[in-house]
């Protein structure tokens, strides 16, 4: 992580959302502090590739979390494997978040030193795709 110590506020945000993923009991409350700074980087969503994937999981975590908890705890027909399950795909959301988020970042980096611009269609940004 050397060629980001040039850049301390992403590495800041890099390494809290490290941490905050593979922490031993992750929680919500841990993924929303790093989520409030997603906004500064909003410059870099779009060199984002796997944007709709991350975002489907996050949602099928955030909404089936508490759904198999009451299934867990007040009925009695779950067990914590499911609710296990769900921390897991959570978790995955969050780990293909920081490493699209890095990968935009080094792309844009990439296109800022080699003087690479992406090019419009009809006066609208288009998507690069490397093929």
């Amino acid at each position: 992580m050397i060629f980001i110590q040039r850049d301390p506020i992403f590495l800041f945000w890099l390494l809290c959302a490290l941490f905050c993923t593979f922490k031993s009991y992750p929680a919500y409350g841990d993924a929303a502090f790093y989520f409030n700074f997603l906004p500064i980087w909003s410059f870099l969503f779009r060199y984002v590739r796997h944007s709709l994937i991350i975002i489907c999981m996050v949602l099928v975590a955030i909404l089936m979390a508490p759904i198999t908890w009451y299934l867990w705890i007040y009925t009695g027909s779950a067990n914590a494997n499911f609710y296990f399950a769900m921390t897991m795909v959570f978790n995955v959301a969050q780990t293909f978040l920081v490493s699209d988020l890095f990968y935009a970042y080094l792309k844009r980096k990439f296109f800022l030193k080699n003087g690479i611009t992406i090019p419009q269609f009809n006066g609208v940004e288009g998507q690069l795709e490397f093929r």
